[in-house]
């Protein structure tokens, strides 16, 4: 079970993020743009973990303003029946504001 750290909201396993990624659904396409920032192998008895800047930009449906959030994530990944998968993703992804 992998488990998600987003700012301001409370812990979320598996399902959790099941749940919200099927509610924003309707929202419309989503672009991104990801940029690698550093990589290590074995941090603190975990498996690799890989830094990210992200950008995400959702258009929603309607014609609404599209929405931009933008900052770092971390990831840690852990080997499961022979394949990495992903353990812990905390993501620090806030609102970006127009100029």
């Amino acid at each position: 079970d992998v488990v998600f750290l987003v700012p301001g909201q409370p812990v979320m396993r598996k399902a959790d993020f099941a749940v919200a990624a099927r509610d924003q659904s309707g929202q419309g396409p989503r672009n991104s743009t990801a940029e690698a920032r550093f990589g290590r192998s074995g941090f603190s008895g975990s498996g690799p973990l890989c830094g990210r800047k992200l950008t995400v930009v959702v258009t929603p449906t309607g014609g609404a303003q599209s929405m931009t959030r933008a900052g770092h994530t971390l990831s840690i990944l852990e080997k499961q029946s022979g394949k990495w998968v992903l353990a812990r993703d905390a993501n620090m992804l806030a609102p970006v504001r127009d100029k």
